[in-house]
């Protein structure tokens, strides 16, 4: 009988032995391992969120860009007076490389012309979208002597706009030199100045009586 129980307790001396081999051998570099690989892991996700974060702010950067270089390419590049229908008589005015003469007191339409710079197509102006003719009769006027805009003397006519005068709006106004600009404000805010100061010169007729 104590043969027996020696050979027990020398068996459970053993296997203890091995248990503690096996927890220092195995199960502790497991357990580390796996802290290790848990680590890892959250460093990716981490790794993976700054990556997913910065790819979205350099995809608002680059639509903010993209939609800048869009608005840059637009510009009004003539103003083209508009030819008499047939049978009618010549236009009293002239639009030569944006400068303007217009008699006194007299009626004009003005074409304008909007085209992508790049592609060279026609530009059409959005619902919401704001086109101004200012014109003053010096640059450092506060208070222009005449205001156009989008339905106000700026007619739309499908993708076409045209720039309308009539008799009252310079038949009180003096003879002379005049500067003007055309802007256009998106409905975005953004903001650009089509046709910079340009000359504007309204004349005399031999039939106004005025000064």
């Amino acid at each position: 009988m104590a043969e027996w129980l020696q050979m027990a307790a020398s068996l459970v001396s053993v296997l203890m032995l091995c248990g503690v081999i096996f927890n220092f051998s195995v199960i502790k570099p497991l357990n580390e391992s796996v802290r290790s690989l848990r680590d890892c892991i959250a460093e990716l996700r981490r790794q993976l969120s700054d990556t997913e974060a910065k790819r979205q702010k350099m995809a608002e950067r680059l639509s903010r860009v993209e939609a800048l270089a869009e608005h840059a390419h637009r510009r009004l590049d003539a103003m083209e007076q508009r030819q008499p229908e047939q049978g009618g008589t010549d236009v009293s005015f002239s639009v030569v490389q944006n400068r303007i003469r217009l008699m006194r007191g007299d009626s004009a339409e003005i074409r304008l012309v909007i085209r992508d710079k790049v592609t060279g197509e026609p530009f059409t102006l959005g619902e919401r979208d704001e086109l101004t003719f200012t014109l003053k009769q010096n640059l450092s006027d506060e208070k222009p002597v005449l205001t156009k805009t989008l339905g106000q003397g700026i007619r739309r006519e499908g993708t076409e706009c045209f720039l309308v005068f009539w008799p009252d709006d310079t038949r009180r106004l003096s003879c002379g030199r005049y500067v003007y600009d055309v802007e256009l404000v998106r409905e975005n805010g953004y903001t650009d100045t089509l046709i910079p100061p340009r000359p504007f010169f309204l004349e005399r007729g031999l039939t106004d009586d005025g000064t």
